[in-house]
């Protein structure tokens, strides 16, 4: 998915938790995620039944008073909307458009297959007969691409993406960039989640269809499915209902702002909830592609549980179909379940508390499940000389990266090795205790900031390296 991420520890996927949804092999702490996404159930499955939107607006109202996120989310079943809540701190835009981030894979996807369907490129098309010059371009296929199998590196986690990811770049400035890029495994090997091959097969999808990918996305899905509100969002130019995104530190801030060519088909689609739902329901009714190419999207291979641009999510007995996403502040899921008909959307713009546990909660909505009105705890100032105590480099050897800590302007600054351009804001609820939510992650620090207790879903003991 596109978004500011800070890798923290591979695949924590807890059993424990009963059933659950992982949305990313990898346990992802999001700066917007997002994260990896889980819905666990922890209670029986149960049958559906009508939905408790009693208890969801008391869910979201706690959310809403606290003012711990920004948001809109629906649920739609058999194409017509059966809970539409709109949180968002604009309280008067009645219909708020979101950048979805990395569901935005979903319909670049989609306008592959269409171009497929048209014979304009094929699948098993080699890298090499658009982009020579990338590494092992020979090796690389359409559908390497489609599936993050392609071992090119993901531009996101690179150290000098911050530097241009709010500029306008053009495909030759990308590409240029993408050619110095070593693969990081054989084509095919493996699964590596890549946004870099989302914006190359942006630009492919231009060159086969002969046209900008924003009139590709309008002659493809937009007009076919009557859309009026999703569109390649304008990094200068917002829409009147377009919200703009938020991070939190000791307050909500303007979070950065992204340049929509930079992720172009990775990332860069702004839309609502409805019409992301109605996408979504189109896509897999097949009022956009046939039957044939949404087959083939819904195949996975190996690990990864990823198809061509779609993720898997069990719930229960049952699987939805779709994506999680974010950029910058913004953080967005959307999934469908074919049986039942239903689609499930959540779109934020700003975001303190745990994505998860919201998706949770609409679907236990939906399927008549239990689920907990959340208990918000209020977050305190620490004084600077505390602080700065826990400023440093931590890590252990049962740890995989190291963490490093610092004190900007009475706010606690994380950031993960793996992850070096993307810091994370920690709330403080102590003088030794700091919590991002958004990811269920809790810091305690002992012996004057000597020692760090970290748990995230496991607990880990790091020591101050400096």
């Amino acid at each position: 998915m596109f978004r500011l991420e800070f890798n923290i520890y591979r695949s924590i996927i807890l059993d424990r938790y009963s059933v659950c949804i992982t949305i990313s092999i990898e346990v992802i702490i999001k700066v917007i995620l997002f994260v990896t996404f889980i819905f666990c159930l922890s209670c029986q499955f149960g049958q559906e039944s009508n939905i408790n939107t009693e208890k969801l607006d008391k869910f979201f109202a706690v959310l809403e008073n606290k003012k711990v996120v920004s948001g809109s989310a629906i649920l739609v079943k058999d194409g017509k909307s059966i809970y539409n809540k709109n949180y968002n701190f604009d309280k008067n835009n009645k219909n708020p458009i979101y950048r979805i981030g990395s569901v935005s894979k979903i319909y670049t996807a989609t306008i592959i297959l269409k171009l497929e369907e048209e014979g304009k490129l094929k699948l098993s098309d080699k890298l090499a007969l658009y982009y020579p010059k990338i590494d092992k371009a020979d090796k690389i296929t359409i559908e390497d691409l489609l599936r993050h199998r392609s071992g090119i590196p993901n531009m996101t986690d690179l150290a000098d993406y911050k530097e241009y990811s709010q500029t306008p770049q053009s495909e030759s400035q990308m590409m240029e960039r993408f050619y110095r890029y070593q693969l990081e495994f054989m084509p095919g090997e493996k699964y590596e989640y890549s946004n870099t091959g989302y914006v190359i097969l942006s630009y492919i999808a231009q060159k086969a269809g002969n046209d900008t990918y924003a009139n590709l996305l309008t002659s493809y899905i937009v007009n076919p499915l009557s859309l009026q509100e999703t569109f390649v969002y304008d990094a200068k130019s917002r829409r009147s209902n377009e919200v703009t995104s938020y991070f939190k530190r000791a307050n909500w801030e303007e979070a950065t702002n992204t340049h929509q060519n930079v992720p172009l088909g990775a990332g860069a689609i702004a839309s609502t909830p409805l019409e992301v739902a109605t996408f979504l329901r189109g896509l897999f009714k097949e009022k956009i592609i046939n039957s044939s190419s949404l087959k083939k999207m819904k195949e996975f291979i190996g690990e990864g549980e990823y198809g061509l641009g779609l993720m898997k999510f069990p719930y229960a007995d049952k699987y939805f179909f779709g994506h999680t996403g974010g950029v910058d502040g913004y953080a967005s899921i959307a999934a469908y379940n074919i049986e039942d008909d239903i689609a499930i959307v959540s779109l934020t713009n700003a975001l303190a508390f745990n994505f998860n546990d919201m998706s949770l909660a609409l679907l236990a909505g939906f399927y008549g499940d239990d689920f907990d009105i959340p208990v918000i705890q209020e977050s305190i100032l620490v004084k600077k000389e505390i602080l700065d105590l826990y400023n440093g480099t931590y890590g252990s050897n049962d740890f995989p990266i190291k963490l490093t800590f610092r004190n900007e302007d009475g706010v606690l600054l994380g950031e993960a090795s793996s992850d070096a351009q993307n810091e994370i804001p920690f709330e403080a609820f102590s003088n030794t205790i700091f919590k991002f939510q958004r990811a269920h992650i809790k810091l305690e620090f002992k012996d004057n900031g000597e020692i760090l207790i970290f748990t995230q879903g496991e607990e880990f003991t790091l020591k101050k390296l400096n």
